[in-house]
């Protein structure tokens, strides 16, 4: 058996499943027919562990490549923050009382971005779906409250009824226009 990825994809390419098919007429042609696809099944369920095998290895060599990556990132980032922190006054003092709020360089520019404003209720980020906001908005400008409409899909579909031709019938036996119901056919299925 195979360990290596490229082997098994190799050996997956150069394998060949095709065989003469004809209609099958007896108990013992749809047995041996059962008994080639249990064999199939057996080779997934193969396939699929040396696969996981594989998997696994290599999830477990990204997980030190990965943590080699972060402690090397994190290094640099606490390199870059003293360098930025070093910057900092300086760019402040240049753009103390100016309109523009970067100044270039060869390498990049730097600047002071304008923070964010947060608004807070009851010691909450504002969210635009909290009772207490929508109160509030209710009390100043209630036109600034949105509703959304849904449809209950799954209680309207129980009073529906189809028929053989696909059209949908409500509970009063309406032909609902612009709606057709459309079945798949049945799904041929073999367990092993």
């Amino acid at each position: 058996m195979s360990t290596n990825l490229a082997e098994i994809i190799n050996e997956f390419e150069e394998q060949e499943f095709q065989e003469e098919i004809s209609a099958i007429a007896t108990d013992e042609e749809a047995e041996k027919i059962m008994q080639k696809i249990a064999w199939v099944a057996k080779k997934k369920a193969e396939k699929q562990s040396q696969y996981d095998e594989q998997i696994a290895f290599l999830n477990r060599k990204k997980a030190v490549a990965d943590e080699w990556l972060q402690k090397e990132i994190e290094s640099l980032n606490g390199y870059s923050a003293s360098l930025e922190s070093q910057l900092r006054p300086y760019i402040e003092k240049k753009l103390d009382g100016k309109k523009t709020r970067s100044i270039k360089f060869i390498n990049g520019k730097a600047g002071l971005r304008k923070g964010t404003e947060k608004f807070y209720i009851a010691n909450q980020e504002v969210k635009n779906d909290n009772p207490k906001l929508i109160e509030i908005v209710k009390t100043y400008d209630e036109s600034l409250i949105k509703t959304k409409e849904i449809a209950d899909w799954a209680s309207f579909k129980k009073t529906l009824n189809v028929t053989d031709s696909g059209k949908v019938v409500n509970a009063d036996g309406e032909i609902i226009q612009d709606m057709e119901v459309i079945c798949s056919e049945d799904k041929f299925y073999v367990e092993v």
